[in-house]
């Protein structure tokens, strides 16, 4: 038989831990306390003269016991009960602290046997974990006289076409979202919209989008540097001479003054849509392609000019840093995928169980988020470096241009009820042996109630006879009976109840010698004998 309980094991094993300890620190209190009692009892006995006070063995083992408060001196004192004592009545010894032990033994089996428990998740709903497009929010809006009614209100106004879209976009890109969450795949391959909280002891499947991209440097084949005769030149000294034109796949950009750095590249031309217009409109087929130029001093060196950094695509040029030319294509995907906590409770895992090419439709309404001109000054300032020190360039712009564009359309979202909950979803708590369990108990109560009442009578006999401190003194310390052995003979100094106070001043002759002491009657024995 057992018992489940949601209790974290670590927690339960600790508060079994803490209260044996408490019972085994507190035994030598418990029976300095008890002595009390047994004076009391010595006390009434010997003014009764009822015969059932100790021996002078019974004395001494009683004083073992007193003063070890351990299992040792327990079975010493009932070894030599169990021999007898030599005339006198027995008497009967209080056990030394067998019940701390049976505590500490009981503890160890209990946490022997207690485990992790593991359970299914046992919700009445199903939570509201995947994400859809919000049909509701796209039909209020295609009624709009606006001329984006088209962008599922992604746009509002001429005026301030992203008043909405963008606040939810940008929370969601920085972590700041009380709605939705972009988060990497396992496999690096995509990035999908999630919920940014998630209970830990949850493991579900649900349908969401994701966006993969792939891209590639093109600046060495973009490149076009002119001969001169003594010379070649680059470009001057502001911008490098990149013209792609025919370059694979059709991507006709020339780099200028006046031209877009980045943005979405018109299927059929092969170049960027029309300069500050509405180029998410070029779109018609998933996946869509992205083509940028872009523009950094983190991949400058003095002693590099005109070259190639590293395997990295940048090219150095001129007084305005490095350059590198990127072309992408990013798949709008839907998305079925599983989650699984983490086994220390932060964070989780996201594995793709399917993934398959969405419409044209999401591919158009994602790349709304290229017009909003933040993609641009922000996807290219978050991976500075990236391939200086390792990794690759291309793939770290690839994996946050996916994710960029899927924070982006965030506001395009509404969250809906998962599609399972995993099997492999787990509650942690524990599983406890009832048996070892109830004994545990027992026995940390016994011993509760047993120091309760050990210490009640201890204080009521400690107010009721006389001289109880006095024969404490005897039982819990030497010096009482070294005094009575060997001190100097003062006889009201053993009224003290403080065992040194009971020495007077001290000589030379009352040091103590040890060893064979010659005795006059019966020959030599083993002892102490004063040397004065």
């Amino acid at each position: 038989m057992e018992v489940r309980t949601s209790a974290n094991l670590q927690n339960l094993l600790t508060i079994s831990q803490l209260v044996t300890t408490v019972v085994s620190k507190s035994v030598p209190i418990v029976i300095a306390v008890h002595a009390y009692q047994l004076a009391a009892h010595w006390l009434k006995s010997s003014d009764r003269r009822s015969g059932d006070h100790p021996s002078p063995l019974q004395f001494g083992l009683l004083i073992s016991v007193l003063q070890g408060a351990n299992i040792i001196a327990w079975l010493k004192v009932r070894w030599h009960l169990l021999r007898g004592s030599k005339g006198g009545k027995r008497q009967v010894i209080e056990p030394s602290p067998i019940l701390t032990r049976a505590v500490t033994v009981l503890d160890l089996l209990l946490i022997a046997v207690t485990i992790t428990r593991i359970s299914s998740y046992s919700g009445s709903t199903l939570p509201l974990y995947g994400r859809q497009l919000n049909e509701r929010q796209c039909e209020e809006n295609a009624r709009a006289d606006f001329s984006s009614a088209t962008t599922c209100g992604m746009e509002k106004s001429a005026d301030d076409p992203f008043a909405i879209s963008m606040p939810e976009g940008t929370q969601t890109l920085t972590n700041t979202s009380a709605k939705n969450l972009v988060v990497l795949t396992n496999d690096g391959t995509q990035s999908i919209i999630v919920p940014p909280s998630i209970k830990a002891d949850v493991a579900y499947e649900a349908n969401t989008f994701g966006v993969g991209s792939t891209c590639m440097s093109l600046t060495s084949e973009c490149l076009k540097p002119v001969v001169y005769d003594t010379y070649t030149s680059y470009g001057d000294n502001f911008l490098p001479f990149i013209d792609c034109t025919g370059v694979y796949p059709r991507a006709n950009i020339t780099l200028g003054v006046t031209t877009s750095h980045f943005g979405l590249v018109d299927p059929n031309s092969g170049s960027f849509g029309p300069f500050d217009t509405q180029t998410y409109d070029i779109v018609t087929r998933n996946p869509l392609s992205i083509a940028a130029v872009v523009n950094s001093f983190a991949y400058v060196y003095e002693d590099i000019n005109d070259d190639f950094v590293n395997n990295t695509g940048f090219f150095r040029h001129g007084r305005t840093g490095a350059w590198n030319v990127l072309y992408c294509n990013s798949t709008i995907n839907d998305v079925k995928h599983l989650y699984k906590p983490a086994s220390n409770g932060v964070g989780g895992s996201y594995q793709i169980i399917s993934s398959n090419v969405s419409t044209s439709r999401m591919a158009y309404l994602v790349a709304i988020g290229t017009h909003m001109g933040v993609i641009q000054k922000n996807l290219p300032s978050r991976i500075e470096g990236a391939g200086l020190r390792g990794g690759s360039y291309t793939t770290a712009f690839a994996q946050e241009l996916s994710r960029e564009l899927m924070g982006l359309s965030a506001a395009l979202y509404e969250p809906i009820p998962v599609t399972a909950i995993a099997g492999t979803s787990v509650v942690l708590g524990s599983r406890v042996q009832l048996i070892p369990l109830g004994l545990y108990l027992a026995s940390v109560v016994i011993y509760a109630l047993t120091t309760l009442i050990i210490g009640i009578a201890a204080l009521t006999e400690a107010h009721s006879v006389k001289f109880v401190k006095l024969v404490h003194l005897r039982f819990t310390s030497s010096l009482p009976i070294v005094h009575a052995l060997f001190g100097p003979v003062d006889l009201s100094r053993t009224w003290k109840n403080d065992g040194v106070e009971m020495f007077s001043t001290e000589s030379e002759k009352d040091r103590l010698y040890v060893g064979p002491v010659r005795s006059q009657i019966e020959g030599d024995s083993f002892g102490f004998a004063r040397t004065g």
